[in-house]
């Protein structure tokens, strides 16, 4: 069977499509099914569970990426993902919301003192809410998701609370007061455990079933940012430009639709104005030809140039009475 077919590959109990086997280049945040969640949904669902993220990023326990992203993509099939995925394809969409998320959190903390964080120093104090909540929506640009990832993210990339109240020149960091209040805030790195109550099934055993699996064939080493390979970083770039896609995509449909509504309230006033003249026109018979005449030349005049009602309106009643 090729990538880019369609079909369904397995059937629940209650005869619906258990997940159907897509292009690769399905959209991870646009193809959910009316049973369940998009595969995007389905991946940070795995991500937020205890455990998972240090478990794909740190090498928690012995482990690395491609076991992570193995568990990730028969998560989302367990969970009746829309598309099958593969663990490459989980491994490097994890690795680019990552990438994504940390560039954002830097481009708000940075190091010492970051944008963001000098704009709430320097914010008056009436003024802080709107300045965090500014902060908060260009953070949300920069990466979909970014409040909800936070606290996933924080502790394997951004550092604990504890390292960001030191990594800077005053008390505290104002960002982090403002975005993750004191007392959400970790205070040191938690044991690592893998939640298994979900509906994944027993993720626990899987892991095991992996290691034994990795351990008889020798491949027990741990992935580390400093020892990836070119061909990792070439993979992550994909995978940031897949992502920068999928933003640029939803950002011209909303300008499409934007430009529809338009075009559409215009012929709604278009209509409007024409049953208000012809109603005009048949009460008083003496200003039936003039009217009839603006109204021919206004829709010629939209029809030859694209101009909207109210501008084509305008040179028709113009032209008319410059007309000898």
């Amino acid at each position: 069977m090729s990538a880019a077919s369609t079909s369904t590959a397995l059937i629940d109990s209650q005869g619906h499509p258990y997940w159907v086997q897509r292009s690769a280049l399905a959209r991870w945040w646009a193809d959910r099914s009316p049973r369940g969640s998009s595969s995007g949904e389905l991946l940070l669902e795995w991500l937020e569970k205890s455990g998972h993220t240090r478990y794909f990023f740190a090498g928690q326990g012995g482990e690395d990426r491609k076991k992570g992203g193995k568990l990730a993509a028969d998560y989302s099939k367990d969970n009746y993902g829309p598309t099958l995925r593969t663990w490459q394809a989980s491994r490097n969409q994890i690795t680019g919301i990552q990438s994504m998320w940390k560039k954002a959190f830097d481009w708000a903390n940075g190091t010492g003192n970051g944008r963001g964080q000098r704009q709430i120093s320097d914010a008056p104090d009436d003024q802080k809410e709107t300045t965090t909540a500014t902060l908060q929506q260009e953070c949300e640009k920069r990466c979909r998701q970014y409040s909800r990832l936070r606290d996933t993210f924080l502790e394997v990339e951004g550092g604990t609370a504890r390292e960001l109240r030191g990594d800077t020149a005053q008390g505290s960091n104002p960002v982090l007061e403002q975005l993750v209040p004191r007392s959400h805030q970790p205070l040191g790195s938690p044991d690592w455990a893998l939640d298994t109550s979900g509906s994944a099934g027993s993720i626990e055993e899987e892991v095991n079933e992996l290691l034994a699996d990795d351990e008889s064939s020798g491949d027990t080493k741990m992935m580390s940012d400093n020892a990836r390979t070119d061909a990792d970083r070439t993979i992550e770039k994909w995978s940031l430009a897949a992502l920068a896609r999928d933003n640029e995509y939803h950002e011209k449909t909303l300008r499409l639709l934007d430009e529809i509504g338009q075009r559409e309230l215009e012929r709604i006033a278009f209509d409007s104005q024409r049953l208000e003249m012809e109603k005009d026109a048949r009460q008083k018979p003496s200003r039936n030809s003039r009217l009839t005449t603006i109204l021919a030349m206004t829709t010629g005049i939209m029809t030859s140039t694209g101009l909207s009602y109210a501008e084509a309106r305008s040179q028709a009643l113009r032209e008319y009475d410059e007309a000898p």
